[in-house]
């Protein structure tokens, strides 16, 4: 799946009336796709592979919150796939959280999940990098606005490709020659894509 296709990027620029630039169209999507993560705050998966928006699997460690509400530095949350609370950060099998513990899942798109008051594991730790958390997150289905400033994206790359006299640029192994060294997002992209930051970018200052 990407965040969008090559026919739809295609409206946006009249002249191309054919899909023979696709290929180079799908590039560039998924240039923007790492592009647009990054800047949200998304880091690279466990896959290693780029930051992305859409949903995959992360390994993420966060610092103890204390209480029962633990907030995800990434959202939205899709799944939980293991939650390990260990001070010691081994993260051995005798800390893994039973997931009959933690309910709070219509709250996972905010990167909340909250332990029963009924729950075993009775609070979270307190201490650095105490949960060692498995999930899936990203989205599903990638929002509209998110599709609208991709495809602002890559037809403004396209329409003015060549301007700073670079021939060729490389990417994922493959080289394409149709775009300047400018990857920078535009300001009307980055307000598009403001409200989907996470708290990561927002304390880093991305």
């Amino acid at each position: 799946m990407a965040l969008t296709t090559a026919a739809l990027v295609r409206y946006y620029i009249p002249a191309l009336t054919g899909n023979a630039s696709d290929t180079e169209l799908d590039i560039l999507i998924a240039r923007f796709d790492a592009l647009a993560a990054r800047f949200c705050g998304f880091p690279a998966n466990t896959a290693s592979v780029n930051p992305t928006l859409e949903d995959v699997e992360y390994r993420l460690y966060v610092d103890g919150p204390g209480g029962r509400v633990l907030r995800s530095p990434i959202h939205p949350l899709v799944s939980v796939t293991s939650i390990y609370d260990d001070p010691l950060m081994t993260y051995g099998a005798d800390t893994l959280v039973a997931a009959t513990d933690y309910d709070g899942l219509s709250r996972l798109p905010a990167g909340i999940i909250t332990l029963d008051a009924d729950a075993v594991h009775g609070a979270w730790s307190e201490a650095e990098d105490a949960i060692k958390l498995t999930v899936v997150a990203g989205y599903e289905t990638i929002p509209q606005d998110i599709v609208e400033a991709c495809c602002q994206w890559v037809a403004n790359k396209w329409m003015h490709r060549g301007l700073h006299g670079e021939s060729s640029v490389a990417y994922n192994e493959l080289n394409v020659s149709l775009t300047d060294k400018n990857d920078s997002l535009t300001p009307a992209v980055k307000a598009i894509l403001a409200p989907h930051r996470n708290m990561t970018a927002l304390m880093l200052g991305l």
